[in-house]
């Protein structure tokens, strides 16, 4: 029988591996901008609606 090779042993070619780590890393940063996304609207929404509030008030008689 032959040397079993790299991927038969069931250690990972680093062609995979870096392919699969860049996948990870697209990932992480597309779910990082998302929250970061999330996290910017709200503050805005929070910010309109604080004005509005302020706004309401100045304008009571």
């Amino acid at each position: 029988m032959g040397a079993a090779g790299p991927d038969e042993a069931g250690v990972a070619s680093p062609v995979l591996d870096s392919m699969g780590s860049s996948s990870r890393r697209a990932r992480l940063l597309t779910v990082m901008a998302g929250i970061a996304l999330s996290v910017v609207l709200l503050s805005l929404r929070q910010r309109r609606s604080r004005s509005s509030g302020l706004r309401a008030i100045r304008e009571a008689p």
